[in-house]
C-alpha cells in the first residue's frame, strides 16, 4: 500500500520505492515459507491435500513482485542510477 500510495502521489524517490518493493518481496518469501512448514507437521489427508494446493499456489506468488518492480523501473527511466534488488 505504502508503494502504490507513494508512487502515485510522486512522495517517493526511486530508491525508497525499490526499498519498499524489497522488503514487500522479503516479506512475501517468508509468508510463502509457512506452507512448507504446514506440510511438515503430521496432517490428515484432506489437511494435505489443502497444504500442497497451498504451495502450488504459493509458487506462483513470486512473479507477482516484478510487475511492480518493472512499474517502477520505468516510471524512474530518465534516472541512470541504478539500485540492484531481487526481482523473484
Amino acid at each position: 500500500m505504502r508503494l502504490k500510495a507513494g508512487l502515485a502521489h510522486g512522495e517517493l524517490t526511486r530508491e525508497a520505492a525499490l526499498t519498499v518493493h524489497h522488503a514487500a518481496h522479503t516479506g512475501l518469501g517468508q509468508f510463502l515459507g509457512t506452507p512448507h512448514q504446514a506440510a511438515q507437521a503430521p496432517n490428515g489427508p484432506q489437511t494435505s491435500r489443502v497444504t500442497e494446493r497451498l504451495i502450488g499456489t504459493g509458487e506462483m506468488a513470486p512473479t507477482l513482485p516484478q510487475w511492480p518492480r518493472q512499474s517502477i523501473e520505468q516510471l524512474f527511466s530518465d534516472t541512470d542510477r541504478s539500485l540492484h534488488c531481487p526481482t523473484g
